[in-house]
């Protein structure tokens, strides 16, 4: 490419920044960022994976079985008497729970019992004197008439409720879903009600403040760094959820409304609990903060999340979650997004330029997946939110249009070096001449894993008499089942090492057992040699395989290593050593499964194994326990 080409293609460049800067900006065009963006969400929670909620966390709904389970004990039908929710707050109380947050809104329209109201104002208050601290709901009513005007009201619970002086939270759709670019979480809301002005908060934000109050917590300060201001006039302060996952998925975090009324089918609901069932609640509930409120479809208290949808209860524990563990998610402030944009240009019009046009593109792809790569780690490890469509657009528009710019260029240049050339020298020439047109005078982190090491035995045997293709197809037969095992396992191929893997279990993302993982992977594998891969070999008149696994657990370095001009996630240390080695003395035992004593010590009981004393492995001072680990109803797999 010729440098005054070159130059237009960089004007090009700027200008494509230029109209992606301005769709950042201007609200008006700012709805397709939005959407890209929250798919990068989905995606960086995706490859996060669920997290565990804090172990004093609980969800009590109430469910479509709820209101069957009521139902068919012909007790009540929905909607439910008001004094069934005070004597699961009573209940609640009783069994020790610290703040219960109850995601029903009990306004005075809704009422039609003076002595369920009253019930619900005697439970706040005996909750209260038990120590329990209780948040009811409260909204925001706003009615639209037409051409622009519209009237906003808070609503509150009943007048008679309103007595025992409860705490209230918004429980408004904006507060659950702070995710949301587009619906910010309105966490300080100021009303005015007979003349005094009034500041509200979300559920989850007013149960923290009562926990930090309990606690002897800064609840000002926290919330003071966990809350995005957001420009004057664009919208409310906001903070961001940092999702734990689907609720169900945590045993011990949700259970049934109907688990409080254990006479329920008894047609008792309301009598006096066995001192065995006191005893279970206090179990359950005692210490624990509470969020109670609908988990029933018919409601449409659900809405959309990274990890799909969630009732409007469950997001309210989450961002209480967010708050309390200070597990803060921040977002790249908008001046650094704007720069790693211009850094991204420049880049996409250096990569646009350079030729030949293959090596332009791999390059292209290159920085792209490495912009993105950058993108997910900087959440995984920093939590901290960097706009997809900046970081993809931003190099990718760019890159695309100088190219097609510049292909389009150099091709009318060249039509026009064809047509002016052609007719005086040969083809040949013409091409030289369009290849220089200058001829013609034209321009980490320390964790412990349990590291795997996979070698086919006897591979040199068995490729001395194959062919080139040969090798490769059953190389690569081999190495994908291995690799598909040790992903089921929660395990990830560190690298391919001609004719064997080395795997890591437990990392990047820490998983709960590691070394049963890596055994549980490993006797899969040698199953999966002989029911998949050595039948497919048969067929195509290839060698048998046999393999060595050696396993150790220990403590390894993760992280990107190499050089400026090339890096690598991978990990170093003893571990990766001692592991190597064990793999190795599978060929002195004649047995294709390894593990060293601290593997088996954490894989646990479960497997059939054979102590086979210490080893002294090269490189290590310390001789390593070793032992032989089986499948019974197998045996011969395992022997050379």
């Amino acid at each position: 490419m010729t440098k005054g080409l070159a130059l237009k293609s960089f004007f090009v460049a700027l200008l494509t920044l230029a109209l992606l800067i301005a769709a950042y900006l201007v609200p008006a065009t700012r709805s397709w960022i939005n959407d890209l963006d929250l798919l990068g969400l989905r995606l960086r929670y995706e490859v996060r994976g669920p997290q565990p909620p804090a172990d004093n966390l609980r969800v009590v709904g109430i469910t479509e079985n709820t209101i069957s389970a009521f139902a068919q004990a012909k007790i009540y039908y929905p909607p439910f008497p008001r004094d069934l929710p005070a004597l699961a707050l009573r209940r609640l109380a009783d069994a020790g729970a610290r703040v219960v947050v109850v995601d029903i809104l009990f306004s005075e329209k809704d009422s039609w019992d003076s002595k369920e109201d009253a019930a619900l104002r005697d439970a706040v208050t005996y909750c209260r004197a038990k120590g329990c601290e209780v948040v009811l709901a409260a909204a925001i009513e706003e009615i639209a008439y037409g051409k622009g005007i519209t009237s906003r009201s808070l609503i509150t619970p009943a007048p008679t409720i309103m007595e025992a002086k409860p705490t209230l939270g918004m429980s408004n759709t904006q507060p659950k879903l702070s995710y949301k670019v587009t619906e910010l979480a309105q966490l300080e809301l100021p009303l005015s009600k007979g003349g005094e002005e009034q500041q509200f908060y979300s559920q989850a934000v007013a149960a923290f403040m009562l926990v930090c109050q309990q606690e002897g917590r800064d609840a000002a300060a926290e919330l003071k760094r966990a809350v995005t201001q957001p420009p004057a006039g664009t919208g409310s302060p906001f903070f961001r959820i940092n999702y734990l996952g689907p609720p169900d998925d945590f045993p011990g975090l949700v259970y049934h409304f109907e688990r409080l009324f254990p006479g329920l089918f008894d047609r008792q609901p309301k009598r006096e609990l066995t001192a065995a069932e006191a005893d279970r609640l206090r179990e359950l509930f005692g210490g624990t903060i509470v969020f109670l409120g609908s988990r029933n479809k018919a409601d449409n208290d659900y809405f959309e999340t990274p990890f799909g949808l969630m009732y409007g209860v469950d997001t309210n524990s989450q961002a209480f979650d967010t708050l309390y563990r200070t597990r803060l998610v921040g977002a790249v402030h908008p001046v650094l997004v704007l720069c790693i944009a211009l850094l991204l240009t420049l880049v996409a019009w250096w990569v646009s330029i350079t030729r030949p046009m293959l090596r332009s593109a791999l390059l292209a792809l290159l920085v792209f997946v490495l912009a993105l790569g950058g993108n997910l780690l900087l959440f995984l490890y920093l939590s901290q939110e960097l706009s997809l469509t900046m970081t993809s657009a931003g190099f990718a528009l760019p890159y695309f249009t100088c190219a097609i710019y510049g292909g389009l260029v150099e091709e009318a240049a060249k039509k026009k070096l064809r047509t002016t050339f052609i007719r005086y020298v040969s083809d040949q020439v013409v091409e030289q001449i369009i290849a220089n047109p200058e001829q013609a005078g034209l321009g980490g982190i320390e964790r412990t894993v349990a590291v795997m090491f996979n070698d086919i035995r006897g591979y040199s045997t068995i490729t001395e008499r194959l062919q080139p293709e040969q090798i490769v197809s059953f190389i690569n037969c081999y190495l994908g089942e291995m690799a598909d095992v040790i992903r089921r396992h929660r395990g990830f191929v560190d690298k391919y090492l001609g004719d064997g893997l080395m795997a890591c279990f437990g990392g990047p993302v820490p998983t709960d057992n590691p070394a049963r993982d890596a055994v549980e992977a490993a006797l899969e594998m040698i199953h999966a040699l002989n029911e998949k891969v050595n039948p497919k070999l048969k067929e195509s008149g290839l060698p048998q395989l046999k393999v060595g696994i050696g396993i150790h657990l220990g403590a390894v370095v993760m992280g990107n290593f190499g050089s400026e001009s090339r890096m690598d996630y991978t990990l170093i240390g003893d571990a990766v050593n001692v592991a190597s080695r064990v793999q190795d003395q599978t060929k002195e035992f004649g047995w294709a499964l390894l593990v060293t004593r601290e593997t088996l010590d954490a894989a646990g009981d479960d497997f059939d194994s054979e102590l086979l004393g210490e080893r002294q492995v090269k490189g290590r001072e310390q001789p390593v326990t070793l032992f032989k680990v089986v499948d019974p109803a197998a045996v011969p797999l395992f022997k050379y």
